[in-house]
C-alpha cells in the first residue's frame, strides 16, 4: 500500500508542514488568527483520517500521520 511508503509519508508531513508555515507567515501575527491555523489542521487532519477510514481501512491515517512520521524520523536520529 502506498500510504506505508517512507517517500509518500515525508511528503505528506513535507507538505503540511509548507503549508503550515504560508499559512503562520500569511497569518500576521495575531493570536486569533496562529489559533486558527491550528483549529484548522486538527479538522482538515480528522476530516482525511475518516475518509480514509471509509474508503480503505480502519486508522488507515495511521500510516501516514505527519506526527507519526516526524517522530519516527527524530527517533532515528542518533543524539551522543
Amino acid at each position: 500500500m502506498i500510504f506505508s511508503k517512507q517517500w509518500f509519508r515525508l511528503s505528506v508531513l513535507g507538505l503540511m508542514m509548507l503549508i503550515m508555515a504560508y499559512r503562520m507567515f500569511t497569518s500576521g501575527g495575531t493570536l486569533m488568527a496562529i489559533g486558527a491555523i491550528f483549529v484548522s489542521i486538527c479538522i482538515i487532519t480528522t476530516a482525511m483520517a475518516i475518509i480514509l477510514a471509509l474508503i480503505y481501512r480502519h486508522r488507515a491515517w495511521c500510516a501516514i500521520c505527519p506526527m507519526g512520521t516526524l517522530q519516527e524520523q527524530i527517533g532515528k536520529l542518533k543524539l551522543h
